[in-house]
């Protein structure tokens, strides 16, 4: 709309004015425009869990996400927000609540970054949709669009105790050992409970040099175990020995937490199933007055027996 007067004179200089209003003409069509995003890269914008509702885009910052062939004229009035497959949010879709859209009045759009509680496995829960720009003549144009929320990452894991964990097993079958179960979550803590120690790994020691694992033999002694719903340190004698090492457990994000224990494999009674080599009688000659002699070492003794498991509790006594 344009307004303005025309005035006209006489030739003594007597005038008068006319008022004018013209108006121009220049609807939009869904043809004459073309709307397409600034970056055809999908935004993703993220924001750390439990901090209530945070504008992540104004109507200005929503308005710059688009483009025009002609920027002058029929630009975008509407925003409107769709599923990322270009579908309607019902009431029901997780999206309609976490962008609070029931409460959307104006064009910037909202995140509640409160979040149910997770299992420790969710480093981020991720909110893919689209933004529909719609101009005055039905042009359209779209923008994907990505919130996060993110769950882990900031978390602190620790040891429950700063003592070393002892443990005494005996071996006292040869054939089946018994093995103890030790439930490790119990052995950490952390500061947030949506990102508790899930995996664990056994090292006999840590720091500059690195991580050094335990032997494969170490292995047939103690071990990470997992069944279909919790993870374990398993004792499982088979060596007699003393044995010291970590057990490192990390969150979803490899925060890392170390307890150090001390494992101590002793022989029990029944560890050993022993049999003579043979049933003959031992003869042994030793010449008179040669004081006292040594007939049979503890090598010779140990000989006249088979052992079940040779490498396993040695007799130590005869």
């Amino acid at each position: 709309m344009y307004e303005f007067k025309v005035a006209s004179f006489t030739i003594a200089n007597v005038y008068a004015w006319k008022h004018v209003c013209v108006s121009i003409s220049d609807p939009c069509t869904a043809t004459d425009q073309i709307i397409t995003p600034v970056d055809p890269e999908p935004l993703v914008l993220e924001y750390i869990k439990h901090n209530g509702v945070q504008m992540m885009l104004d109507e200005d910052a929503v308005e710059d996400l688009f483009q025009y062939n002609n920027s002058k004229r029929c630009l975008a009035i509407e925003y409107e927000i769709y599923s990322a497959d270009g579908s309607v949010i019902d009431s029901e879709d997780d999206l309609f609540s976490v962008l609070l859209l029931g409460q959307r009045d104006n064009f910037s759009i909202s995140l509640d970054t409160d979040s149910a509680p997770q299992d420790g496995t969710v480093v981020e829960l991720s909110y893919p949709f689209k933004i529909k720009a719609i101009n005055a003549g039905g042009a359209f144009g779209w923008k994907d669009v990505e919130f996060k929320i993110i769950i882990c990452g900031y978390e602190t894991l620790d040891a429950a105790t700063l003592a070393t964990q002892d443990y005494t097993v005996f071996i006292v079958n040869a054939e089946f050992a018994e093995a103890e179960n030790k439930l490790l979550s119990d052995f950490y803590t952390t500061n947030d409970t949506d990102c508790p120690a899930i995996s664990y790994t056994t090292l006999i020691s840590f720091g500059r040099d690195g991580e050094v694992i335990p032997s494969q033999q170490q292995s047939f002694n103690f071990k990470i175990y997992q069944n279909l719903t919790s993870i374990y340190l398993q004792l499982y004698p088979q060596t007699q020995g003393i044995y010291y090492f970590f057990v490192k457990g990390e969150s979803v994000t490899n925060q890392p937490a170390y307890k150090y224990f001390n494992l101590s494999i002793e022989c029990g009674e029944i560890s050993q199933t022993l049999t003579l080599v043979d049933n003959e009688v031992q003869v042994l000659d030793a010449l008179k007055n040669e004081g006292r002699v040594t007939l049979m070492n503890s090598q010779l003794v140990q000989a006249l027996f088979d052992r079940e498991e040779p490498t396993r509790c040695p007799i130590e006594t005869y």
